[in-house]
């Protein structure tokens, strides 16, 4: 969670950074706007996500002991990956994202990547049309729609009939 977090952060802020360089901004003018357009989402989220792990602090006992470590973890990653966002990514946008007139050519790895991204969107598409034609003939059978149906609830009912073994700590 932390980590994704940590991630999600950095990249909200350079696809920010990214976005008024197209507008044709500067790098450096950039990294300011997105700095302050995002700033007060990122903090909040940021402790939001921290208000849930601050009470673990408070648990007594062998418990609290043993889950200690998790909000020390995650309050430290999350206040580090903050500070990078906010201090570290917009300096970098800055310095190395390119004017729009400076953009580099696709090479073969862009070309790759585009060439991999249309076969994927074509296989896409054939599992949408796919998926849609199941639909569109359970919908229009009433006999398949009811059989769903019963197939759902026994599922249902046999998921409440097996036993699941469950242990909170080993």
């Amino acid at each position: 969670l932390a980590l994704g977090i940590l991630v999600d952060t950095a990249i909200v802020v350079v696809e920010g950074c990214h976005d008024y360089v197209r507008r044709g901004k500067t790098p450096y003018e950039s990294a300011i706007l997105a700095l302050h357009e995002y700033k007060k989402p990122l903090i909040s989220g940021t402790l939001t996500t921290l208000a849930v792990f601050i009470p673990l602090f408070t648990l007594p006992g062998v418990l609290g002991k043993y889950l200690t470590f998790i909000p020390i973890t995650v309050t430290v990653v999350l206040a580090s990956a903050l500070a990078i966002s906010l201090l570290l990514i917009p300096a970098y946008a800055s310095k190395y994202l390119k004017p729009i007139d400076e953009e580099v050519k696709p090479g073969y790895f862009s070309k790759l990547a585009r060439r991999s991204r249309e076969r994927f969107t074509r296989g896409q598409k054939a599992v949408i049309k796919s998926y849609y034609k199941i639909v569109n003939r359970i919908i229009e059978s009433r006999f398949l729609r009811i059989g769903l149906i019963y197939i759902i609830i026994a599922l249902f009912g046999l998921s409440w009939l097996i036993p699941i073994k469950f242990e909170l700590f080993p």
